[in-house]
């Protein structure tokens, strides 16, 4: 027994060293991996009009401040989130009353109906590593089933290349619809040698080989965090793309909770300085 109370057994005789540690490693691991936890027994797959995925902090307080806030608890169902094993557990053991706020940094995953049609939102506050983005999708599409994606994205400003000046924040955006014009002010087509990384290229690269619809933005922002004008733009390149399709909403609320996400952005950053 440890000075912990844990139990401690021996190593095996019937497996060499180089195993047992090989083990104990692949058993960290797997700890350590982000993964989803289901909160509710999903026996079926479930069929869903679209996916919304939320991809970093800028993309999260978007979808926090233009559509989660708006929706009532009988409109949204919180279904799972992704975490590490630690992380799961501490989740487990916290306070389910915590504010909205403080909900914005989970990576939450609900079930909202609206306008008749049915959605599955993803928000990823924290991204996942390279070796955790195909797990992600493939435990995604063991529950649910969807016709069309919104990815949502942030890159740093220093990463967009283009032999035209462009002030930033800036939307751009990748889809399948080809009926997308390339003329909107707020909106423009991604175009080479600028690319989507991480969990939303192998979104789309999931979409593709599944052939299913996608339409991909990202804000190249100058910050590394939440700042006001990087998610005011991604709304404004969003609405302006999508349309009457758009199923987020600039009212008096949205610039009231734009500016309280804001407010504890700037409060917690002041920590640091």
């Amino acid at each position: 027994m440890s000075l912990f109370g844990e139990l401690q057994f021996g190593h095996s005789r019937a497996v060499s060293d180089d195993e047992d540690d090989e083990y104990s490693q692949l058993e960290q691991d797997q700890n350590l991996k982000k993964k989803i936890y289901w909160l509710e027994n999903i026996e079926n797959k479930v069929e869903v009009d679209e996916l919304i995925l939320a991809d970093g902090p800028i993309p999260c307080a978007f979808l926090y401040v233009y559509l989660l806030n708006h929706l009532g608890d009988s409109d949204k169902r919180l279904l799972g989130l992704t975490a590490t094993n630690s992380e799961f557990k501490v989740y487990q053991n916290e306070d389910k009353t915590d504010s909205s706020l403080n909900k914005l940094r989970k990576n939450f995953i609900y079930q909202v109906t609206l306008n008749g049609k049915s959605y599955l939102i993803c928000e990823i506050f924290t991204q996942l590593k390279s070796n955790e983005f195909y797990d992600w999708l493939d435990q995604l599409w063991e529950k649910f089933e969807f016709k069309s994606s919104i990815i949502l994205s942030s890159q740093n400003k220093t990463s967009y290349f283009s032999s035209d000046s462009e002030s930033f924040p800036c939307v751009k955006f990748l889809s399948s619809n080809k009926n997308f014009k390339n003329t909107e002010i707020h909106c423009k087509r991604l175009e080479e040698p600028n690319f989507l990384q991480d969990l939303p290229a192998a979104l789309i690269q999931f979409c593709m080989l599944k052939k299913l619809e996608f339409t991909a933005f990202v804000c190249y922002s100058p910050s590394l965090n939440i700042d006001i004008q990087s998610v005011k733009e991604t709304f404004n390149g969003v609405s302006c793309l999508l349309k009457d399709n758009s199923i987020f909403t600039d009212n008096d609320l949205s610039k009231k909770t734009l500016l309280t996400v804001g407010n504890l952005v700037n409060s917690v950053s002041s920590l640091y300085m």
